[in-house]
């Protein structure tokens, strides 16, 4: 849920209004829930259709872009403890299919997972880093086209064809014991999008 206004991304008002669709902004006032972005308006029924989050589950939500399509989709993100992390880390796995759509016995055959990502975001208004992924090869059996729905939210640089699947993860840093850097995975809301400029 929204720390501040989801559209203008000031301070909530007396009387702020939440999204009755997906329960996930929150607006300083009507006025700004009536212009909220165009993200919102497409991820709002997504969020309020997903499945509920697995019980017990280390997911967090997500948002994938299709490589056909005009609009993102919100999808669970399966985190998990490894041999090199004590604290939750995105599952390499999951991201390769989501972000080459093959499946799982095509990659196992293959030399590992084969994701890249653009420089993390913040995402004032959430409080959130938002990390984005994306296919690092790119083969002749895969047909990529132009990713119609990132080009539309992305607010980098869009000289270049974004070809391919896109997915978008959100997480808080701190700061550990040891001082350490620790990124602790959170779920995306609708509101975040918009917000994504690569530095």
């Amino acid at each position: 849920m929204s720390i501040t206004c989801g559209n203008c991304q000031g301070p909530l008002g007396p009387d702020p209004v939440q999204c009755n669709t997906c329960i996930d902004n929150v607006y300083c006032d009507l006025t700004c829930s009536m212009t909220s972005g165009s993200l919102h308006t497409s991820l709002c029924n997504s969020i309020r259709d997903i499945a509920a989050r697995p019980s017990g589950s280390s997911a967090r939500r997500a948002i994938h872009f299709p490589m056909r399509g005009p609009s993102p989709q919100v999808t669970w993100l399966n985190h998990l403890v490894t041999s090199a992390s004590p604290k939750l880390v995105p599952n390499n796995w999951q991201i390769v299919q989501l972000v080459n759509e093959v499946r799982e016995n095509t990659l196992k055959s293959s030399h590992g997972p084969s994701f890249d990502s653009l420089p993390p975001s913040t995402c004032t208004h959430c409080g959130l880093i938002i990390e984005i992924y994306y296919a690092n090869t790119k083969t002749d059996t895969m047909d990529l086209v132009s990713n119609a729905a990132f080009r539309r939210y992305y607010k980098g640089d869009t000289s270049d064809v974004w070809q391919g699947w896109f997915l978008a993860r959100g997480y808080e840093v701190s700061i550990g014991s040891q001082g350490q850097e620790v990124r602790e995975p959170r779920d995306l809301s609708a509101d975040v999008g918009t917000e994504y400029t690569a530095s």
